[in-house]
């Protein structure tokens, strides 16, 4: 566990950097003034994701030394 997190957390930083760096140009399809990405769903998402993440390192880590 203590392995895959960082593992996978890396992979997710450089697929998500590789789709934003190919999408900062895209617009909206139906709206030619908007961009492709809604930011703001990614800043209100991001810090839940970074807690989950956090707290599921905590409840394996517990989980794992009761088993």
């Amino acid at each position: 566990m203590e392995t895959c997190v960082p593992v996978s957390a890396f992979v997710g930083v450089c697929a998500t950097t590789f789709r934003f760096v190919l999408n900062y140009k895209l617009k909206h399809p139906t709206n030619s003034e908007r961009n492709c990405i809604n930011y703001e769903i990614v800043t209100l998402s991001f810090p839940a994701v970074s807690l989950g993440s956090f707290m599921g390192i905590l409840i394996g880590k517990a989980v794992g030394e009761m088993v």
